[in-house]
């Protein structure tokens, strides 16, 4: 069997122990406004992937 050169299961468990400890010790209040700005944050991404895209 080969090796996979891309682990989408680590690659999702690198993530979620960031988001941890970027979240840790924070309020309910302060994780839903820690989402909100990575959400604004994966949108100005896609627009300007979007707006790249069609200059192309």
């Amino acid at each position: 069997m080969t090796k996979k050169s891309i682990d989408a299961v680590e690659i999702q468990h690198r993530g979620s122990a960031e988001v941890r400890r970027e979240t840790q010790g924070m309020t309910e209040e302060e994780i839903l406004a820690y989402w909100q700005r990575q959400s604004e944050l994966l949108r100005q991404e896609i627009r300007a992937a979007r707006t790249k895209r069609k200059a192309s």
